[in-house]
């Protein structure tokens, strides 16, 4: 569904990525964006998270994408929390 490479890894503070949406070719012509994920911690615990997703252009892409940031967060603490994901939202 999505594709990306990692442009740094900072194990465990930052992650910096591509991203490109791959399941419809409406996204085909448009151009990697990129995702950077900044962990910040205290006293050994994750304190904040912060995910920052950059466009050159608002494209097909950025349609599809700006409101599911939520959701995958979300997802993530659960995940984390749980050990089990939220139900998928198709």
């Amino acid at each position: 569904m999505v594709e990306g490479e990692i442009i740094e890894a900072d194990p465990p503070h930052r992650l910096v990525h591509t991203w490109n949406l791959r399941y419809d070719p409406k996204f085909a012509a448009d151009a990697p964006s990129q995702v950077t994920w900044e962990i910040a911690s205290e006293d050994g615990q994750v304190s904040k998270l912060t995910v920052i997703h950059e466009f050159e252009t608002e494209d097909e892409s950025f349609a599809e994408v700006a409101s599911g940031w939520s959701w995958v967060v979300s997802n993530l603490k659960t995940f984390l929390e749980t050990g089990e994901a939220l139900p998928s939202h198709d």
